[in-house]
């Protein structure tokens, strides 16, 4: 989200987590700020606290609108928390109705008639289904949040949306005046996105994944609330500092990144899971540090991997339980492990450009860095921008959700972090 507003000439500042007001306060300059929060598979009331607490903090700086984001694919289980953190940032806000626009038609992920597709599939035929902590296994969006929040949820069909952004308000006070509190829009192209986005511009609470916020600079434009004049980027040249790329996520899309990248000559360390799982995280630490000091090269990026095909995830979860670990838990040795990897390896002033692949990967690393507010640079693909961090140690950072990004994201990702400049100067985690 950050990364498209940033692209079409808004100044975006990402905080990573909840951050002390003093940091916040020092946001004003920007014209778009990202609370990042890593609620995506939390139960349903710890996600409900860390989103109010994100709005107080949001509403301080006095914002036109507020955009609750989430994943293009609704990662969300029945017991999810999608439903229920709409629920309460809409009461905290005294809002009597919002919309939800999954949709990220740059990323084939389109809603038609209420139903989520990616690609040609249904999101409940599609890899989806298998997601290790989210498994989708409803493609009808309007009943699938329905069982997630005691709001009426209706829905804005396609042959409407086409009709324009006047049609969709029309409908949009239509289903508030019939009860409904929440509207799912269907999107299939850029141009249905834009047509949303204006119907919305009155709206101060929306909700949606990224594609959306494609479409609101131009609105904001049209309402004179911003100039959206792109800004120029500076680079220092391309440096020759060495790259560390983390990777956690076991998507399709992550696994064939990662195959073309092994393919270029990177030096591919594979996280051991059952090593992990039987010798425990510190022995798995010093071993994986120990092969990415050996590989270190300027000229060659060096990758610490677990991600894994379905089949190769099933076999090591089987070998798991019976050693007693639950899938749960083997998933967060695993996201330890690869997150102290990447402190110890920036702390020992062995890197400081570093790319993560996998959402809660990122945020796992990004919490052990301790880094709280990155500003945007540049964009490498779409939805997935390098990074500068903000406070401290200044790194230059990719991360990236596992569904985004072609098959070359790495050798971009590289290329685009080795062009930031950073100041001299030793780690001061």
């Amino acid at each position: 989200m950050a990364s498209m507003l940033s692209e079409r000439g808004v100044r975006t500042v990402q905080v990573l987590s909840l951050q002390a007001d003093e940091l916040m306060a020092r946001l004003q300059g920007y014209e778009a700020v990202v609370i990042s929060l890593k609620s995506r598979s939390l139960p349903a009331d710890e996600a409900c606290t860390l989103s109010r607490r994100a709005l107080n903090q949001l509403t301080r700086l006095k914002p036109r609108q507020i955009h609750f984001k989430y994943c293009s694919t609704f990662d969300s289980t029945p017991m999810g928390n999608i439903g229920p953190v709409i629920e309460t940032l809409m009461d905290a806000l005294g809002v009597g109705f919002t919309i939800a626009v999954p949709a990220l038609p740059v990323n084939l992920r389109t809603q038609y008639l209420g139903h989520l597709f990616v690609g040609s599939q249904l999101l409940s035929e599609s890899h989806m289904r298998h997601h290790p902590l989210t498994p989708m296994t409803d493609a009808n969006l309007v009943r699938h949040l329905q069982t997630q929040t005691r709001l009426g949820v209706g829905l804005i069909a396609h042959p409407l949306v086409r009709s324009g952004a006047e049609a969709i308000k029309q409908e949009c006070s239509r289903l508030q005046d019939e009860g409904m509190a929440v509207a799912l829009v269907d999107a299939i192209c850029d141009e249905d996105l834009a047509q949303i986005a204006e119907a919305a511009i009155d709206l101060s609470f929306i909700t949606g994944g990224s594609g959306l916020a494609m479409a609101l600079p131009a609105a904001w434009t049209k309402r004179g609330w911003l100039s959206c004049e792109p800004r120029s980027r500076s680079h220092s040249g391309t440096s020759a500092d060495p790259v560390l790329i983390l990777s956690g996520s076991c998507s399709p899309v992550t696994l064939r990144q990662i195959q073309h990248l092994r393919n270029s000559g990177c030096a591919a360390i594979p996280l051991d899971v059952c090593r992990l799982i039987s010798h425990g995280p510190d022995e798995e630490i010093a071993r994986l540090l120990s092969e990415v000091k050996a590989a270190m090269n300027p000229n060659v990026p060096v990758m610490v991997f677990s991600s894994a095909t379905i089949q190769e995830r099933e076999r090591v979860l089987r070998q798991a339980a019976a050693s007693g670990f639950s899938p749960e838990r083997v998933y967060a040795l695993i996201e330890q492990v690869l997150a102290a990897v990447a402190r110890q390896a920036v702390e020992s002033g062995q890197v400081r450009r570093l790319v993560v692949a996998g959402g809660e990967t990122s945020g796992a690393v990004m919490d052990a860095l301790k880094i709280q507010a990155v500003e945007v640079v540049e964009v490498i693909a779409s939805g997935v921008p390098s990074l500068k961090s903000i406070g401290g140690t200044t790194l230059a950072l990719a991360l990236k959700s596992g569904n985004f990004g072609g098959p070359d994201f790495f050798l971009e990702a590289i290329r685009s972090l080795r062009e930031i400049s950073l100041p001299a100067g030793g780690p001061t985690l």
